[in-house]
Protein backbone atom coordinates (compact mmCIF):
# COMPACT_ATOMS: atom_id res chain seq x y z
CA UNK A 1 0.00 0.00 0.00
CA UNK A 2 1.56 3.26 -1.10
CA UNK A 3 1.23 6.25 1.21
CA UNK A 4 0.10 9.44 -0.46
CA UNK A 5 2.05 12.26 1.23
CA UNK A 6 0.04 15.42 0.93
CA UNK A 7 1.85 18.76 1.19
CA UNK A 8 -0.19 21.49 2.84
CA UNK A 9 0.21 25.12 1.85
CA UNK A 10 -1.32 28.34 3.11
CA UNK A 11 -2.59 30.42 0.19
CA UNK A 12 -4.74 33.49 -0.27
CA UNK A 13 -5.74 35.80 -3.08
CA UNK A 14 -2.89 38.18 -3.92
CA UNK A 15 -0.22 36.17 -2.06
CA UNK A 16 2.16 36.48 -5.02
CA UNK A 17 1.77 40.30 -5.10
CA UNK A 18 3.76 41.21 -2.02
CA UNK A 19 4.15 44.98 -1.50
CA UNK A 20 7.66 46.36 -1.12
CA UNK A 21 7.96 47.77 2.40
CA UNK A 22 10.41 50.54 3.21
CA UNK A 23 11.96 51.01 6.64
CA UNK A 24 10.50 53.95 8.55
CA UNK A 25 11.84 56.21 11.27
CA UNK A 26 9.43 56.72 14.14
CA UNK A 27 9.13 60.25 15.48
CA UNK A 28 7.85 60.70 19.00
CA UNK A 29 4.70 62.70 19.65
CA UNK A 30 5.26 63.99 23.19
CA UNK A 31 1.54 64.56 23.80
CA UNK A 32 0.78 60.89 23.15
CA UNK A 33 3.83 59.46 24.92
CA UNK A 34 4.02 58.25 28.49
CA UNK A 35 7.10 59.23 30.46
CA UNK A 36 8.25 58.88 34.03
CA UNK A 37 7.47 61.95 36.15
CA UNK A 38 11.18 62.66 36.72
CA UNK A 39 13.89 62.98 34.10
CA UNK A 40 17.58 63.23 34.84
CA UNK A 41 18.37 64.90 31.51
CA UNK A 42 16.56 65.84 28.32
CA UNK A 43 18.29 63.08 26.34
CA UNK A 44 17.32 60.25 28.74
CA UNK A 45 15.07 58.57 26.24
CA UNK A 46 17.50 58.42 23.28
CA UNK A 47 20.54 56.21 22.77
CA UNK A 48 20.56 54.70 26.25
CA UNK A 49 23.68 52.54 25.57
CA UNK A 50 25.55 55.62 24.33
CA UNK A 51 24.48 57.63 27.38
CA UNK A 52 25.73 54.88 29.68
CA UNK A 53 29.08 54.76 27.88
CA UNK A 54 29.53 58.53 28.02
CA UNK A 55 28.46 58.90 31.65
CA UNK A 56 29.92 55.67 33.04
CA UNK A 57 32.05 57.23 35.78
CA UNK A 58 29.24 59.51 36.95
CA UNK A 59 26.75 56.63 37.00
CA UNK A 60 29.13 54.38 38.95
CA UNK A 61 29.68 57.19 41.45
CA UNK A 62 25.94 57.59 41.94
CA UNK A 63 25.49 53.85 42.46
CA UNK A 64 28.41 53.64 44.90
CA UNK A 65 26.94 56.59 46.81
CA UNK A 66 23.78 54.59 47.43
CA UNK A 67 25.62 51.51 48.68
CA UNK A 68 26.59 51.27 52.34
CA UNK A 69 30.31 51.85 52.73
CA UNK A 70 32.70 50.63 55.40
CA UNK A 71 33.75 47.36 56.90
CA UNK A 72 32.92 45.57 60.09
CA UNK A 73 34.49 42.62 61.85
CA UNK A 74 32.22 39.96 63.23
CA UNK A 75 33.32 36.54 64.39
CA UNK A 76 31.94 33.86 62.15
CA UNK A 77 33.29 30.82 63.94
CA UNK A 78 34.46 30.06 67.50
CA UNK A 79 36.78 27.11 68.04
CA UNK A 80 37.43 25.83 71.54
CA UNK A 81 40.18 23.29 72.22
CA UNK A 82 40.44 21.12 75.30
CA UNK A 83 43.82 19.48 75.86
CA UNK A 84 43.99 16.65 78.45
Amino acid sequence: MALNKQKLELTWIGKENRPKLEPRILVEDAEKSYHAPHRVAADDRFDAPDNIGKNRARLIGRIEGKLPQGSTRKPLLHVRWNLK
